[in-house]
Formats: structure tokens, sequence, C-alpha cells
């Protein structure tokens, strides 16, 4: 069964990356690994499709051979090759400013026969990030004003709310990733918190990622732990004023911040993001009647909150799952103190103080009187979404949930 699941994981992810345009991922999968795989004749292809796009025509060929020994039908390998030129096409005609004859190309590239809404999310996507990796920003913003053009209305006030969900996304492909993690590939599988403070570093503890994910209840599980092991600290959101101030006042600052903040000033930071199903992020939203999510109406609210976990998981060192977290705090509190390296805390006293915080002391807690929206972990988002706007999240972000278990 497990051999099983994990077949089908391997060519779903494969699909994934070639309708998404990473191609990289693609010439990443080892396929002598995969000697057994009934699909690899396919993922050969698909891996061939990927060396085509980065002009590594040799590895393409090789790949394409592999395939053939294996019978692959030569009008799929046509078929992916043909899509292949599409998608160059594209990004020629973007090149020369030509945005609506590129975004053809693009949806021609992906269709390979299909058609439908799936097709046009998929096109859409394809285009972004192809005309990203080329760094031509303002066409990925002329892209973002078509899609916006042709899926609402003309209303002005609705075509500004489509856009509001934009801006993080734009944020992060302007500033082209330079964040406050070092640029690693991999994230590593524990530090010593006490090892680095004793090296007398300035260190930030940075709580970061989508709203309504649990973020606020991991500030307490990490202000708990650091107050357990009596290490002098600062803690709070990241609108407090002595984030804005160069000199510190303690080696060790821990921060929950949710967008990016041009105006902090961090030291060498430490980054856990939270995660937790899309779908429930926007349904806490909605029962807490959240302004933005007021503004923005449950599926761009989804687009959003979904932006800002792209942006912030980019760079974790750590992902602190919600719902791990909700039906085995013990564990998940566990595991993220093997991160940090700390074994010296009593995790069931530190899940009873921190389940009877107060919600009238903010400026420590950051909890108000209406944080927690469903006490006794009662509801999910079939209760609170309509069934038009679950749908609609599930479909416009299935690969995002499928990549982090939620389908």
């Amino acid at each position: 069964m497990l051999s099983f699941v994990l077949s089908v994981g391997i060519i779903s992810s494969a699909k994934a990356n070639w309708y998404f345009g990473e191609w990289e991922e693609l010439t990443n999968i080892n396929l002598n690994q995969l000697k057994n795989h009934p699909d690899l004749a396919l993922i050969a292809v698909l891996k061939a499709s990927g060396y085509q796009q980065l002009d590594q025509i040799e590895n393409c060929r090789k790949c394409i051979e592999i395939a053939k020994s294996l019978e692959c039908d030569p009008k799929l390998i046509s078929t992916l090759l043909i899509a292949g030129l599409q998608n160059s096409f594209g990004k020629i005609a973007a090149i020369q400013g030509r945005t609506e004859k590129a975004r053809q190309y693009f949806s021609d590239s992906v269709s390979i026969g299909n058609s439908g809404r799936a097709v046009s999310i998929a096109a859409h996507a394809r285009s972004v990030k192809q005309l990203a990796s080329l760094g031509l920003i303002p066409e990925v913003e002329k892209l973002i004003e078509i899609e916006n053009r042709d899926t609402h209305s003309l209303d002005s006030e609705q075509l500004e709310k489509s856009r509001i969900n934009y801006e993080a996304v734009k944020a992060f492909a302007i500033s082209g990733g330079s964040y406050l993690a070092d640029d690693t590939n991999e994230k590593p599988d524990n530090i010593s918190l006490q090892e680095i403070l004793s090296m007398g570093k300035d260190v930030d503890l940075v709580v970061a990622g989508m709203r309504h994910s649990g973020s606020t209840a991991l500030f307490n599980i990490l202000r708990l732990i650091l107050e357990s092991l009596e290490i002098e600290f600062e803690s709070g959101y990241s609108e407090k004023t002595w984030l804005r101030q160069s000199r510190r006042n303690t080696k060790l600052r821990l921060i929950k911040t949710h967008e990016i903040r041009d105006d902090l000033i961090f030291g060498q930071a430490i980054i856990i993001s939270t995660v937790r199903d899309l779908r429930d992020t926007v349904a806490s939203a909605a029962r807490r009647k959240f302004k933005q999510y007021q503004q923005l109406g449950a599926v761009e609210y989804a687009k959003f909150n979904r932006s800002l976990h792209e942006m912030w998981n980019l760079q974790a060192h750590y992902t602190f799952n919600y719902e791990q977290f909700i039906t085995e705090p013990d564990i998940a509190v566990s595991a993220l103190l093997g991160f940090l390296g700390i074994q010296s805390v009593n995790i069931a006293k530190l899940l009873a103080e921190l389940n009877s915080l107060p919600t009238d002391d903010w400026d420590k807690t950051l909890l108000s009187p209406t944080h927690v929206t469903d006490p006794k972990r009662l509801l999910s988002y079939t209760d609170t979404l309509s069934q038009d706007d679950a749908e609609t999240i599930t479909r416009q972000n299935y690969k995002w949930l499928l990549a982090n278990g939620y389908v």
C-alpha cells in the first residue's frame, strides 16, 4: 500500500511540476531510483521537457531515448516536445512585449487537447512562473491585470478587491527572495538555540506565515519555552516600536509577523512558519469577521493567505503544523523542542499554561477575547463557507492542498 501511494505521489508531483513550469524540479528526478515505477516512461518524457526548457539538449535527448526504450507512445513524446516549443514561443513573445500573444502560447503549451477552468488556471500559473523567471515583473503584472479583466466584472470596486491579493506576490517577486534567512536549499534537521546564544550573537526567533494558522499559539509556545529556560528576551508583534530601533535591549527577540516589512530591523533570524488547511484559515477569518476577509471575500482571501504561506515557507527553517498541534499537541511541541535542541522542558506543564492564557493581556500573549473562533474545535470550513466558495477555493488551490496533504 505504501509503495502504491509513493508511486502515485511521484507521477502526480511530476505532472504538477510540468503544468506549473517547474523545470528544475523535473530535472532533479532520479530515474535510477524509479526503475520499477509503472509510469517511468512518462516520467522520463516529463524530465526531458524540463531539460528542453533549460536548453540542456543532450540531457533532453538521453531522457527521450530512455522513454523510447520503454516503448513510450511516440505521439505522447511529440506532443510534450511540441508543448515545450509553445512554451519557448511564449517566452520569446513576452520578451518582445507581446503579452497577449505570450498568454496564448502558454495556454496552448499546457492544454494538450484538454480545456476548461483547470487548464485556464494552469496556463495563468505557467505564465506567471515563466515571466517571473525571466525577471519580467511588469509583464507579470500585465498578465495579472488580464486575468482580473477576464474573471471579474468591470465594477471598479470589485476590480480593486481582485488586485489586493497579489500585493504579497508582487513584493516577493520584486525583492527576488532576499529575506531574513540564509539562502539554503534544505531546511536543517535541528539547531541549538542555546549554543547560538552562548556565542553572543543577536538572534531573532521569527514566527511568520499565513494568517489564522496557529501562529499565535506557536508564538506563546516559544515564549513559554524561553521563560521556563530563564532566557532573557523581548517579544511582541511586528508593530512593536523596538523592532524599528537599531539598538537592541536583549540578544534574543521573539517576533510574530505575517507580511514582509521593509521598515523592520532584524538580526540573525531563525524563521518558523505555520501551515493549516487553507480552507480552514479562510473559515476562521470569516467567523472572526476579519476586516481583510470582509473586504476581499472568501476566494480572494484564500489567494492572499496562500501567498503569505508561500513567501515565508521558502525561507522557513521549520514548519509547525496546526492540525498536528490540535490532534497531538505533545508530539507537535516535542518535535519543535527537538528542532531547537531543547530537552529540559516539561511539555505537559507547558500545554497546561498555554490552555489557560488570559485574553486581556495582548502585549504579552497577542491574544484577544475574539481570537479563538472555535474553542471546542468542532467546526471545519464546511460548516462556515458556502459550498460554492469551498469548491472554488479547493479548485483554485488544489496543487497547494495536495502538496501539503489536505486532499
